[in-house]
């Protein structure tokens, strides 16, 4: 993640670079675009697992306890 995010700053640059030369930044502007969004994507579609994954461990930690206490 740490690695998307190095590259999300260095298209930030690219652009800020490309602007101070008088240059076109749309197609720079376009990918940077695609970049965040591909990004915030997965954050989250990783935070939703992430917290679907909590749910089914705790229903699977109460079904054990349950089980637990019926059996003699």
């Amino acid at each position: 993640m740490a690695n998307v995010e190095q590259e999300i700053a260095s298209q930030r640059g690219l652009i800020s670079t490309l602007r101070r030369n008088g240059q076109d930044t749309s197609s720079a502007a376009a990918e940077l675009h695609l970049m965040e969004q591909t990004y915030m994507q997965y954050i989250g579609d990783r935070d939703r697992l992430r917290t679907e994954l909590s749910v089914l461990n705790a229903a699977e930690a109460a079904k054990a306890r349950f089980t637990e206490t019926r059996d003699p």
